[in-house]
């Protein structure tokens, strides 16, 4: 199972460059902001469409059982929160590459690319 490295500079650099006052980012190429496209880009969200809207009350381990046809045992959910541990035990078989070209959405995560990155 795949996993989201955090860098921890390009972090930092962007927080110092965040300016709140214009919800934007002030670099060295000028101001640019986070759009809610950028957002969907990002996270693979939809943001057409109807909203999602509604009652919360569930059994998130009946949700889990409807979905993904396999039951958590208690502990292994609090709340709506699914442990990574039995995600990974009962996913990690599935192989999410389908032979397509995957796009690095952040270039500073390859620390070949990292010395060149402008925001760095």
């Amino acid at each position: 199972m795949g996993y989201l490295k955090i860098n921890a500079t390009l972090i930092s650099t962007l927080s110092e460059r965040w300016r709140p006052e214009t919800h934007t980012f002030h670099l060295r190429c000028g101001e640019a902001t986070i759009t809610l496209q950028d957002v969907s880009v990002l996270l693979g969200l939809h943001t057409d469409g109807a909203p999602l809207i509604g009652s919360t009350n569930l059994d998130w381990a009946d949700l889990c059982e409807e979905l993904l046809g396999v039951r958590p045992q208690e502990g292994e959910v609090e709340g709506s929160v699914v442990k990574l541990s039995w995600l990974a035990h009962h996913f990690s078989h599935i192989n999410i590459h389908d032979g397509r070209t995957i796009t690095k959405v952040y270039p500073c995560m390859d620390p070949s690319i990292h010395r060149r990155c402008p925001l760095c």
